[in-house]
């Protein structure tokens, strides 16, 4: 009984050592690595894009808020009277309008 289980261990081992299960083993392990360094670059681009499009978010926050803090100088008299006065050139009665021209 010993001696047969003795040579079942035997066989057991040649057929996990044997040079195709080697080989086998060998191929699935490089496919496994090969799928984790594809991951790994796949989450650092990922990051990358991630990290640029926050930076862009905020950017468009703050021009966002620029904006809207000049749509509230807009809304009220003297934003009102500011951008006529810049953009059409208008004046109130007993001022004058210089104009700077560049030579």
């Amino acid at each position: 009984m010993v001696l047969r289980e003795f040579q079942e261990k035997k066989v057991a081992r040649r057929l996990i050592f044997s040079a195709p299960v080697l080989v086998i083993l060998l191929a699935l392990s490089l496919w496994m690595t090969y799928g984790i360094v594809s991951a790994l670059v796949t989450l650092r681009e990922l990051s990358e894009k991630n990290q640029k499009l926050t930076q862009d978010l905020d950017e468009i926050k703050k021009s966002r808020k620029a904006v809207e803090e000049k749509a509230n100088i807009m809304d009220t008299e003297y934003g009102i009277d500011i951008e006529a006065r810049k953009s059409f050139n208008l004046k109130k009665p007993g001022e004058e309008v210089i104009l700077f021209v560049e030579e």
